[in-house]
């Protein structure tokens, strides 16, 4: 039995709780007296633990919720693990002021029979949710006392992308982006030397690290989670190799779970502040730990260290594993050149060219509208009324979407040549303190004009002029536009346009915003640059598979992919180039499996690259045509050539 404060002692009513001492202790006794973990445990979470507070009932109960944990089911015992963690780091693994003698004691023997009980059932639960399953093995690690447990605080989830730290040295905050599955080994693995002295089930643990396969290159940061594991996760044990077991755990649920646990080994590299030039270990700073000392920047290779600036850096000569797959054709259609492509609704395609503008069935392939006559540069759908097309000169010509007839003359005089069009939501409740030209087009779809002269303009679909210009950049021409829609979130509608120029350079406006300007957080130059793009050519939205928002592709003429979060962050490793797919023209994105492909086009080689991010795998795909312009509907990939359309579909495993 553990020493602990009974539950009918008067003493509870000296402790702290969050709201009521009273009602903490009545929950509490519910959940011990019915063995569940229903709404008495989320009363009482919210007693025992508010926004990273802990009180004298935190510690008090934490005996009782450790002695209950073998007779609730796993799932819920999952459940209680991870809460008591959050509970422990945040300071209740010690009485203030214990309120009995006896009771500290209690509470140590309490959170050792916790670090036993909690890694027994990380063994025995082979269902952990994604997730969970790092918190899951960060509490296991926080039962322990070692600080790297404190992550539970600063802890991401799969697919968020980013980690947030603060500089030991000068506090300067960062965001670091490219925190996602590396190709490689992101640095070299910690070397440990500590003596197998731990109590089971930490051997044990060990044990089952035997059969975890991270890929080729992994095999040093293995035997440093195996030695942790095999010591018991001494308090003395180096962060950066704490992390690795944490990472080797993560990898114990099976293989859906490797690329997460990839992932996690970013965190045994480095980060140097771009303020003090500083390089410290980042085991230590995402752990809060006290007198953090920078560590030589002799021991840390350039190439691994991360920056406010580039993020984690690509894996040293990481390249994803040739997958074999095949594409079929669908259909092919046309004799004339295709230069722009853009979906009309979920089933069909429109493609402009020097001879018109058509729309083709994207199952079939057949014309679903009448052509709609003159050159066209750009075309696109902004809504379900309307078909924009425009032409060399500069001029927008709209077209009725269901018969195609022309909708009056063309608009947009000038001469400026179009190079993209968009289309924007503008949100229906805007802040009270928002531009008035802002508040003026609130709840409507606009189109959003990208030109030859760095300007980016907004017109409604049907209008004779535009609403306004947003921007300009004198200095360069607009390349392209893509838009990312945020209609299915009720706290936060709108559209981000994302504008490139054909360099490094990228803009990123929000619809949202209240005071109508361009974004400050788009991705940097510099890091886009240090990633190896050089000449962007394409933009693209991908399917929302990978998480809550919906990230943007960026594809270089040299065929360097990245994968970014609008606001500036990147969320994992870039495709490289390669050699046999040269002068990239454009990328597209279509769902795979559970996650998303994707496509980049090549000119030069006549060919298209197929790239699956979650699988880190690519494929070449030759093509008998000479390619254009790419796009996506649905699942299908369009390509326009020389000579027409053609769609094709990527076949092979996990397409569905």
């Amino acid at each position: 039995m553990i020493d602990k404060l009974p539950l009918d002692s008067p003493l509870w009513d000296g402790l702290s709780a969050c709201y009521s001492t009273a009602n903490a202790i009545a929950r509490l006794r519910e959940v011990v007296s019915t063995r569940e973990l229903g709404e008495p445990w989320r009363e009482l979470c919210d007693e025992l633990l508010h926004q990273g507070s802990v009180y004298g009932v935190t510690s008090a109960a934490i005996p009782h919720l450790v002695e209950l944990a073998p007779e609730l089911p796993m799932d819920a015992r999952r459940t209680l693990w991870i809460e008591i963690g959050f509970m422990v780091t945040a300071g209740a693994g010690e009485f203030e002021s214990p309120p009995a003698a006896g009771l500290q004691e209690g509470l140590t023997a309490a959170l050792r029979r916790a670090d036993v009980l909690a890694v027994g059932d990380f063994l025995a639960d082979g269902a952990v949710p994604p997730g969970e399953v790092g918190y899951f093995a960060l509490s296991c690690v926080a039962f322990t006392g070692h600080p790297v447990g404190r992550a539970l605080w600063e802890f991401l989830s799969p697919g968020e992308g980013y980690v947030r730290m603060v500089c030991a040295g000068c506090e300067a905050e960062y965001e670091v982006g490219g925190f996602a599955d590396p190709i490689g080994p992101p640095c070299p693995p910690p070397v440990v030397e500590l003596p197998p002295l731990g109590l089971e089930p930490w051997p044990s643990l060990a044990r089952a690290i035997d059969d975890v396969d991270l890929g080729p290159g992994w095999s040093g940061f293995l035997d440093a989670a195996r030695q942790v594991a095999a010591a018991g996760v001494p308090v003395h044990a180096p962060a950066d190799a704490v992390w690795c077991l944490v990472a080797a755990m993560v990898a114990l649920q099976g293989d859906d779970s490797v690329p997460w646990a990839r992932t996690l080994a970013r965190l045994a590299g480095h980060l140097r502040c771009v303020e003090c030039d500083q390089v410290y270990s980042i085991a230590d700073l995402i752990n809060e730990q006290d007198d953090v000392e920078p560590v030589d920047p002799a021991s840390a290779p350039a190439e691994t260290v991360a920056d406010g600036v580039t993020g984690f850096r690509p894996a040293p000569g990481g390249v994803p594993a040739s997958a074999a797959l095949e594409a079929r054709v669908r259909w092919r259609v046309g004799s004339r050149a295709v230069d722009a492509l853009a979906a009309l609704g979920e089933g069909a395609v429109l493609a402009a060219g020097p001879s018109g503008t058509t729309a083709w069935d994207v199952e079939t392939g057949g014309q679903v509208l009448p052509v709609m006559p003159g050159p066209a540069v750009s075309v696109y759908a902004p809504d379900d009324t309307v078909i924009v097309t425009a032409d060399p000169d500069g001029a927008l010509h709209r077209w009725e979407r269901s018969t195609a007839n022309p909708l009056g003359e063309a608009v947009r005089g000038g001469g400026t040549p179009v190079r993209s069009l968009a289309a924007v939501l503008v949100p229906h409740a805007r802040h009270e303190h928002a531009v008035p030209w802002l508040s003026v087009m609130q709840g409507r779809r606009l189109l959003a004009v990208g030109d030859a002269g760095g300007g980016v303009e907004l017109w409604e679909p049907l209008a004779e002029r535009p609403h306004v210009e947003l921007f300009r950049r004198e200095d360069r021409a607009v390349a392209g536009l893509a838009a990312l829609d945020f209609t299915d979130q009720p706290s936060w509608s709108g559209t981000d346009l994302i504008v490139l120029y054909g360099d490094t350079v990228v803009d990123v406006w929000e619809s949202a915003a209240v005071h109508g300007n361009r974004s400050t957080m788009a991705p940097d130059p510099a890091g886009l640059a240090a990633i190896g793009h050089e000449h962007i050519v394409g933009g693209v939205v991908a399917p929302r598979r990978l998480g809550y928002r919906a990230p943007v592709l960026l594809a270089d003429r040299n065929g360097t992919v990245s994968m970014w979060e609008t606001f500036g962050v990147r969320l994992n490793d870039p495709l490289p180039p390669d050699p046999r797919h040269r002068d990239v023209i454009g990328v597209a994105a279509v769902p795979y499996g559970e996650s998303i492909a994707v496509v980049t086009v090549s000119r030069a080689d006549r060919n298209l690259r197929i790239w699956q991010p979650a699988r880190g795998s690519v494929a070449l795909v030759p093509l008998d045509v000479s390619p254009r312009c790419v796009t996506a509907v649905g699942r299908t990939v369009v390509v326009g050539h020389d000579d027409g359309v053609l769609a094709v579909t990527a076949g092979g495993e996990g397409t569905t």
